[in-house]
């Protein structure tokens, strides 16, 4: 049986206008077009689980966190 290793990723966290929250490699910035979403400049960028970060909300500026891989889905 293997099991997947879990690991810990350094990345910046933001939640989007529709309230759903992802996770940057590098340190994102706000495009007000779209709907309002943080965009970052390369890297690649995850959707965070909605469970985690509940105080942050949309207006807020990115924070820098640490997250299980677990909790991360790959987007780009």
């Amino acid at each position: 049986m293997t099991m997947a290793r879990t690991a810990i990723k350094e990345v910046w966290v933001a939640r989007d206008g529709d309230g759903d929250l992802f996770a940057y490699e590098f340190k994102p910035f706000y495009v007000v077009g779209f709907g309002g979403v943080w965009m970052a400049p390369r890297g690649a960028y995850y959707k965070v689980k909605n469970l985690l970060f509940d105080h942050l909300k949309y207006d807020d500026e990115p924070i820098k966190a640490k997250i299980l891989s677990t909790n991360l889905e790959r987007l780009a």
